[in-house]
């Protein structure tokens, strides 16, 4: 929800294929509010807002209160003339064009709508914040629920074509669609490098837009696909959520964001190309198998060849891929509701749930001896029979969220609100360990010999040396007691990774110590490479090395901007690979030793990273690499090609370099600018913008 303002605001986009403009304005619009919908209809734009619907018949000159005064997100009309207003928090509402009164058309109560729009075949179809998608043939008086994945699938936007065709945004899962009604959806995101499709356009010429929306992780901006979705390119915008696209009357264009309510003169037509490339979305989960990287996303199961420099959308999609493991030459994948398995390394899929019955997976564990167990959301733990083919429900109810396995094959499920069960090397059967009672949201779990750690998202840490007939916390020190990860090293010290801060126990020692250098930050991941090192991933400011006989930390960020680290792994050449929740997967370019860490100073290429922040106010951070001795320039230039300042000037040695570029002394106004490395032979530029 954002406030628009009325002031002139103009962006220039340059098109670097033909040099051409485009300019957005401000038209007058309604008083100041939130700008959620607008719609026309014979010449009359209707504009749903926070204090209710308004429409203008004079192309924004002026405009008036239409009624129902309520928050409006969405407006569509019937062929019958009637008119459909989607509200906020009260559900969705009906009444005849010229009379008449609104009434509620809600299909449920407590319904939260985002939009509603009117299928030419007669049908409505209405997306909403928290129940999926919905379908109704008679006007409203009936509906049925046709796309629902889980409680955080949330329909943002709907587009339906001359052709019957649907295109739905389903909010960070991405762009789908139907040509059955929406009986069936195929995902369209190839180029987008966004999980966030707000608004969905498509203009006279054939072009289609999706307008993408900002949060703290992802950009917005505007894509562009001239051949019906299949490929997208990246056109502007980039800052903005795009909540809205309208033709106007003309060759006008309007263009509803949270920086205002702007026009184009052109239809878009000269904007500029850039495309990024597809990226993974959202990770979740990754396995290494017969050399091949899978990487489980919010849009499906991706897999690379070449360990991370090149990823491809498998055969298993429409779904997030919340799981993926293997067990021998086999591979498995869980989606919210159905579990998968392949044999030939991904290229082909079979339905691998029976015995599930359509319960949402959360973890796979495969254990030493070739068990293949997984927890299932609020139904507790299942076990696959090799001789049957199918899972059997060996346990319980409940959330499961971790596994662990001793030395003599037993096996620990820790969840939230489930505590501790254990079972045998088999899974079939599951025994009560007890547990603290202050700990309800056991986040992980670890075992060193008799000992068992539990890290609980709210008290802290806790251990027992007899199977959980007694337990103690061990919390002393911890000034954050939400616990995140723990980790053990190879001399039995315990690391805690909590909301802000990571923390370590000494073996024999019953106090935490803090570590100093990593206050303000909160530790997600953790993961001991077997010598000396420990990697930290941390929510927001990427990668650290800890080495626990230096006592050493090293920021490992190169190439990373600040990432937020979801897992960390290793592959079986020694290299650090680690999934990041802000679209990608990243793979160290030297092996992992407990003397060197990632040694950043060695370079194997030459390389200039994206600055960050980006968009930037006051300053900004380029980072670059060399991998020889050379002398290095790197300037930056406006949108003219005129030389803004010269950041380098000198001789480099090899080795990884970061340079701060600040604007205070510079006059510079909002926009676009580049900046340019130039190192021997190597050359590149990137592009950055400057917000006031």
């Amino acid at each position: 929800m954002k406030i628009f303002a009325q002031a002139l605001l103009i962006i220039i986009i340059s098109s670097l294929r033909n040099n051409a403009q485009i300019s957005w304005y401000p038209t007058n619009g309604p008083p100041e509010g939130i700008f959620w919908e607008q719609v026309i209809y014979n010449d009359t734009i209707f504009i749903g807002t926070n204090e209710g619907i308004y429409f203008t018949s004079d192309n924004g000159s002026s405009f008036d209160l239409y009624g129902l005064e309520n928050n409006i997100v969405s407006i569509c009309f019937d062929s019958n003339k009637n008119i459909y207003a989607g509200t906020l928090v009260d559900g969705v509402f009906k009444k005849q064009i010229k009379g008449g009164t609104w009434t509620s058309i809600s299909p449920t109560q407590q319904i939260l709508c985002n939009v509603i729009t009117y299928h030419p075949a007669g049908y409505l179809f209405l997306g909403t914040k928290n129940k999926g998608l919905y379908r109704s043939s008679n006007g409203g008086e009936s509906w049925e629920q046709i796309y629902f994945v889980g409680i955080d699938n949330e329909i943002v936007s709907i587009l339906i074509l001359e052709d019957s065709s649907i295109y739905m945004g389903v909010d960070y899962i991405g762009l789908l669609k139907s040509t059955d009604l929406g009986e069936s959806w195929q995902p369209k995101n190839n180029g987008i490098n966004s999980v966030r499709p707000w608004s969905i356009y498509k203009h006279t010429d054939g072009n289609l837009f999706v307008g993408c929306a900002v949060d703290s992780i992802l950009e917005g901006g505007v894509y562009l696909s001239s051949d019906e979705g299949e490929n997208w390119d990246y056109i502007g915008l980039y800052y903005a959520t795009i909540y809205e696209f309208l033709r106007g009357p003309g060759n006008n264009m309007f263009c509803s964001t949270t920086n205002g309510f702007f026009r184009s003169t052109n239809n878009g037509i000269d904007w500029i190309r850039k495309g990024y490339g597809l990226g993974i979305p959202s990770y979740y989960s990754n396995v290494i198998l017969n050399n091949r990287l899978f990487v489980g996303s919010g849009l499906g199961l991706y897999y690379s060849d070449d360990l991370g420099s090149n990823f491809t959308l498998s055969k298993l999609h429409l779904s997030p891929i919340f799981t993926v493991k293997s067990k021998g030459n086999k591979l498995y994948a869980g989606t919210l509701f159905r579990l998968y398995s392949s044999n030939n390394y991904g290229e082909n899929w079979q339905v691998f749930d029976e015995g599930l019955d359509g319960h949402s997976i959360l973890r796979m564990y495969p254990t030493s001896n070739g068990v293949l167990l997984c927890s299932c959301a609020y139904d507790g733990i299942y076990k696959f029979s090799d001789y049957t083919g199918k899972w059997a429900h060996v346990y319980g109810s409940g959330f499961y969220k971790n596994f662990a396995e001793d030395l003599n094959g037993n096996i620990y499920a820790c969840g939230y609100a489930t505590g501790i069960r254990k079972s045998n090397y088999e899974g079939n059967s599951w025994v009560y360990v007890n547990t603290p009672t202050e700990a309800d949201s056991i986040e992980s779990i670890k075992l060193d010999s008799q000992k068992i750690f539990i890290g609980d998202l709210n008290s802290g840490v806790f251990i027992t040396e007899n199977e959980g007939l007694n337990w103690n916390s061990i919390s002393t020190g911890l000034k954050n007691k939400n616990i995140n990860c723990l980790e053990l090293d190879n001399n039995k010290n315990l690391y805690a990774g909590t909301k802000s801060g990571l923390y370590l126990l000494e073996n024999g020692s019953n106090i935490w110590e803090e570590i100093n250098q990593l206050t303000s930050l909160e530790i997600k991941s953790l993961f001991f490479t077997g010598d000396s090192l420990l990697i930290i991933g941390t929510w927001g400011d990427g990668v650290y090395t800890y080495n626990i006989e230096s006592k050493r930390i090293n920021s490992a960020n190169m190439g990373l901007t600040k990432a937020y680290i979801a897992e960390i792994t290793k592959d079986n050449l020694g290299h650090l690979i680690i999934g990041a929740f802000n679209s990608s997967i990243y793979r160290s370019n030297e092996i992992i030793t407990g003397e060197l860490g990632i040694n950043e100073n060695v370079i194997v290429d030459y390389s200039v990273q994206q600055n960050y922040p980006n968009p930037f106010n006051p300053s900004t951070n380029i980072q670059y690499a060399i991998s020889s001795t050379q002398f290095v320039t790197l300037k930056v230039y406006d949108l003219l090609g005129r030389e803004v300042v010269t950041l380098v000037n000198e001789e480099k040695t090899a080795g990884s370099y970061e340079i701060e570029f600040g604007v205070k002394s510079l006059e510079l106004s909002s926009g676009i600018y580049f900046y340019k490395l130039q190192a021997g032979e190597f050359v590149e530029t990137k592009k950055m913008i400057l917000l006031k």
